[in-house]
């Protein structure tokens, strides 16, 4: 008899364990195909708590579903210009193998794979004072490719100008990219030119992000154009003639990588907002990526933000502590079917200055997932309590040492 209630208690315990063991499953599964944030980002204090957001905003555009990667301007009294990327399905022409068989010609799509196939496109359009669409309808960019992506606005002598990536070759299945600048008509938003700004740097098959940087020295009347190559280490070219493929390298002093950005572990920073002038020195926000295999979402964009001098070499001054974080993001489903559903992203492309309440914020344009374009306001207090200085100590020095003058 003990016997066989010994047999019956550990029946018992044994469907116990198993039905625990169940709910357990169904509860991480659960938890799992909500896809949560991901450990390097979880104890990040977000920008809604520590008063550096003050608040935000989707953009939407007739006719537009998915607009991404925004990048904004002051345009006028009120008013903003928006550049932004969108993208269409790409069709491919299906010939049937029957021989003199026009009925069987037909222009259809591919069948969809996992990542739909598409094609990039640059559109711009005018927001008012709320960055809402104003009466105009958008207008498609044609920059004569169908590959041009991301493109970022910036003003240079009261002329508007676009700097975007553009496929300039594919071999074996790898697309060779590089920077394309373009002056804008703002009467029709048509290019009145396009440089091609390959610099056939066989180590670097893809140019991207490069940062515009409008500079105007004390003792000359027109400004000149700069271009943040890379962030760590520091390279900045100089454009003499926007119409020209004759980038001038300026040698500084003896550049290093930055020791103290302390940023590596949310990857390597990327350029991301023209850089903009904020009392003496430059803002400017970049983006990074690293990658999380243990996690559903395996690629993360992270944004930050850094100052710098505001004179030549241009030598980075504050450097963002952690990503800026805020509660909804990567919360939105991805929902535009061109998207990359293993990824989460904050991309900013753009941002203006303004004045709430009689504090300074900054208005800066963002993408989302490759699937939404906001507007997310922030506080210029609490963004600079955010950064860390940066010294110019070799990364071979003691983190603590002192920061030495570098001979010009």
């Amino acid at each position: 008899m003990r016997k066989t209630n010994r047999k019956y208690l550990i029946g018992l315990l044994s469907i116990f364990f198993v039905v625990a063991c169940s709910l357990f499953f169904l509860k991480s599964t659960s938890k799992k195909s909500k896809s949560p944030i991901t450990n390097s980002l979880k104890r990040i204090a977000l920008a809604d708590k520590t008063g550096m957001l003050v608040r935000e905003k989707n953009i939407s555009i007739r006719g537009v579903p998915h607009p991404y990667n925004p990048s904004i301007v002051n345009y006028g009294e009120d008013k903003y210009l928006m550049v932004f990327r969108y993208d269409v399905a790409k069709e491919k022409n299906v010939v049937s193998k029957e021989k003199n068989d026009a009925s069987k010609m037909k222009l259809e799509l591919k069948r969809k794979p996992k990542h739909p196939k598409f094609t990039p496109r640059m559109g711009i359009v005018e927001l008012d004072k709320n960055f809402e669409q104003t009466e105009k309808e958008f207008v498609n960019i044609d920059t004569g490719s169908t590959h041009s992506e991301d493109a970022r606005l910036f003003v240079l002598n009261g002329e508007y100008y676009l700097i975007f990536n553009d496929r300039t070759a594919r071999i074996k299945e790898l697309d060779y990219r590089a920077m394309h600048l373009g002056l804008l008509n703002t009467d029709t938003f048509t290019l009145e030119y396009i440089t091609n700004l390959d610099q056939q740097n066989p180590f670097v098959p893809v140019e991207k992000n490069w940062v515009p940087i409008v500079h105007k020295p004390s003792n000359e009347e027109k400004e000149k154009l700069f271009l943040g190559y890379s962030i760590s280490p520091r390279k900045v070219l100089e454009v003499p003639d926007p119409t020209s493929n004759q980038l001038t390298h300026p040698i500084y002093s003896k550049v290093l990588p930055y020791a103290s950005l302390k940023w590596w572990k949310w990857g390597n920073p990327r350029g991301g907002t023209p850089a903009v002038e904020v009392g003496g020195e430059y803002l400017a926000f970049f983006h990074s990526f690293f990658k999380d295999q243990n996690h559903p979402i395996k690629y993360w964009y992270v944004m930050g933000a850094y100052t710098f001098e505001g004179k030549e070499p241009f030598h980075i001054t504050r450097f963002s502590k952690t990503p800026i974080m805020f509660k909804t993001l990567y919360s939105a489903p991805i929902d535009s079917p061109f998207a990359d559903k293993t990824k989460r992203v904050a991309y900013p492309s753009g941002f203006v200055k303004g004045i709430e309440n009689g504090r300074e914020v900054f208005y800066v344009s963002i993408g989302e997932d490759d699937s939404r374009s906001k507007i997310i306001v922030i506080d210029k207090e609490a963004l600079y309590k955010s950064m860390n200085p940066v010294s110019l100590e070799s990364p071979f020095q003691e983190e603590n040492a002192e920061n030495k003058k570098v001979k010009q």
